[in-house]
């Protein structure tokens, strides 16, 4: 899955006609935090931002939570890179 969506998939996951997509997300970047374009690329945006203002404000994500969103996954992942490279805490 590509870590970008572009404005015109945006407006299917806000069940918005795509004429109107830029002014509704406008509209919800004022009123509610919803994330900005990124940098350099006006019509696309971080899926994962997207993704994270969707589970916040109470809307379906647009992708499962990814595995490393997960206390365990973090802590095994470092542990795996300590007993690779000897570095300890």
């Amino acid at each position: 899955m590509s870590p970008v969506i572009h404005i015109e998939d945006l407006a299917t996951e806000l069940r918005v006609k795509p004429c109107s997509v830029r002014r509704t997300v406008r509209r919800l970047q004022e009123e509610h935090g919803f994330p900005h374009a990124l940098p350099g690329l006006p019509a696309r945006f971080s899926r994962h931002a997207v993704d994270l203002w969707f589970r916040a404000n109470g809307r379906p994500s647009l992708a499962p939570a990814a595995a490393n969103d997960e206390p365990d996954a973090v802590e095994e992942h470092r542990a795996h890179l300590e007993r690779r490279y000897g570095v300890g805490r």
